[in-house]
């Protein structure tokens, strides 16, 4: 039987793994956290974190779109598709899904961490942390998001234990006094979340939200649809960032004249966003980047009402900030935690001086792979096995998902799925894209499986666990408590 070896248990290697499974193969998940299935997204230590997206919208599987739903009604009797669940809920809901499969011989999940992958003739070898190896004929890169680039900071600096520089991993050293100053830097998602841990916590200080922009996330709204314009050839056949502008602002005001949120508008193009990213030159990718990004993820990573309820009544009273500016630094500061120094979005010519209590670093993962500080990463670059996107958003990859080496050739049996894929897909985060893509790597291993065994003509496959790997079966998921009902 032919070992498939999917590297990280978040949704995107649990999808895979279960997909893999169901077509036959046998899979080992590599996963170093206690409970496979949640990773870092869907483990929070609080249930006061929301899914961004609707309850409705989130099932796991694409032929079963009220499969996660019908699952959080057994606790939470009220939740209905237009539910913002809490993030360790669904991850509950992931765990269930691979507890489901904790009998199948056909699936092993060892605890431990991956750090360097071999390519050999029949197949690959994936070191682990604790010294053991696994042989495998495929293997799945599903590493999720890395953690944000840290903050600058001045050489004399270094790390403080009031600047937190991986906010969901380190949250519950975030312990700031009631009327603290919170510096945050970013203005995403993330941040809302923390304005949403202190908050739960008593936190009555003020907050200081900074980004390039000053952007925050646009909320959901409960529209009716509309009926949205239809693309025009020009940007199908030659998409610009002009193109695209001028399109989402037409179809902008065209819902808005319908009663429907403009930010819908991105929406439309889901079906057709892969398609036009990858028909965009090189320079307009880099055009769309530096100066469309901002503005596609404010409207396209849209809140859940709740928080950004917070963030109103928070700027109305005074209590919290945002700002558009740029960080240029970070240091201690002897009597307030740390002293930031900005320049204004307004005026780039002057610098501002911000002291805080506390810093948190909410700029989002970080994309660049020639950034990151995970071994695994590391030694793939330095075999060549994988090549960065040039624009620093993740690999370069097949249509499938297939690994591209430094030649541009690809890596027999191996495969990337989620994050990595930013660099072809663009869209490639979201639950939707990662389900399809799970499916579509499972089936490729599934079909190049079949293949090799066809040629080995029923000799005995060469791929085989090598000790000393310790495996673990999948523990059975405790029930999640009661979800408190989505406004």
């Amino acid at each position: 039987m032919r070992t498939v070896v999917v590297i990280g248990g978040g949704f995107s290697g649990t999808l895979a793994a279960l997909h893999l499974v169901r077509a036959g193969t046998h899979v080992v998940l590599v996963e170093p956290n206690s409970s496979p299935g949640r990773g870092v997204a869907y483990s929070p230590p609080t249930h006061d974190f929301l899914l961004n997206v609707p309850a409705g919208r989130m099932s796991a599987w694409s032929d079963r779109a009220g499969d996660f739903l019908q699952w959080l009604q057994h606790s939470d009797p009220f939740a209905d598709a237009a539910t913002f669940a809490p993030r360790a809920a669904y991850g509950d809901y992931l765990a269930h899904l691979l507890a489901g499969e904790r009998a199948n011989p056909r699936l092993d999940v060892v605890r431990d961490r991956a750090i360097d992958l071999k390519r050999h003739r029949t197949g690959f070898t994936v070191t682990l942390a604790a010294g053991g190896q696994l042989r495998c004929g495929g293997v799945v890169l599903a590493l999720g998001n890395a953690p944000p680039r840290p903050l600058p900071a001045s050489h004399a600096a270094g790390r403080h234990d009031k600047v937190l520089d991986h906010p969901l991993a380190d949250l519950r050293s975030l312990a700031p006094d009631t009327d603290a100053t919170v510096g945050i830097a970013g203005t995403g998602l993330t941040a809302l979340d923390i304005i949403m841990w202190l908050e739960q916590r008593g936190h009555r200080g003020r907050i200081v939200a900074v980004s390039r922009r000053g952007l925050t996330p646009i909320p959901h709204t409960l529209t009716a649809p509309a009926a949205l314009p239809q693309l025009p050839d020009a940007l199908l056949r030659r998409p610009t960032v002009r193109r695209l502008l001028r399109w989402l602002r037409e179809t902008g005001l065209h819902l808005a004249a319908a009663g429907v949120a403009p930010c819908r508008a991105v929406d439309a193009l889901r079906p057709v966003t892969a398609q036009l990213w990858q028909d965009m030159t090189p320079e307009e990718r880099r055009r769309f980047c530096r100066h469309v990004r901002p503005y596609w993820d404010v409207n396209r990573h849209r809140s859940p009402p709740a928080l950004n309820r917070l963030l109103v009544n928070g700027i109305a009273a005074g209590r919290i900030e945002v700002r558009a500016a740029r960080i240029l630094g970070w240091e201690p500061h002897p009597d307030r935690g740390v002293r930031l120094t900005l320049q204004p979005r307004e005026d780039p010519a002057r610098v501002d001086v911000e002291d805080v209590d506390w810093l948190v670093n909410c700029t989002g993962p970080e994309r660049d792979v020639t950034r990151q500080t995970d071994p695994l990463v590391g030694a793939l670059l330095d075999k060549g096995l994988v090549t960065p996107d040039p624009l620093g958003l993740g690999i370069r990859t097949g249509a499938r998902g297939e690994v591209l080496d430094r030649d541009g050739t690809v890596v027999p049996g191996a495969f990337a799925i989620g994050p990595w894929r930013v660099a072809g897909l663009w869209e490639s985060s979201a639950v939707p894209e990662l389900r399809g893509q799970a499916a579509t790597v499972a089936a490729a291993l599934a079909e190049s499986a079949a293949q090799d065994m066809a040629d080995l003509r029923g000799q005995p496959g060469p791929d085989r666990i090598i000790a000393p790997c310790t495996v673990h079966p999948v523990r059975p998921v405790v029930r999640m408590r009661t979800v408190v009902p989505g406004p």
